[in-house]
């Protein structure tokens, strides 16, 4: 997962593969929102706290398209 300051495009962390993360910004930076994002799943935006937990909806993607036979 990647972790970014809004309005943003610098990747600040990436979380490792049980999903945790250290970050070092001042107190300021705080109420600032970030956003989680993961391929396949929707994006959360919210500010950061200490031992928070961030749960990411997965997305369903939909191919449209038709089959047919050549004979």
């Amino acid at each position: 997962m990647k972790v970014r300051q809004k309005n943003f495009e610098n990747v600040l962390a990436i979380t490792d593969s049980t999903g945790r993360f250290e970050l070092g910004i001042s107190e300021v930076n705080k109420a600032i929102p970030f956003i989680f994002e993961l391929d396949n799943y929707a994006k959360v935006e919210t500010s950061l706290n200490g031992n928070m937990v961030v749960k990411l909806i997965a997305v369903g993607k939909v191919l449209l398209g038709g089959v047919s036979t050549v004979s």
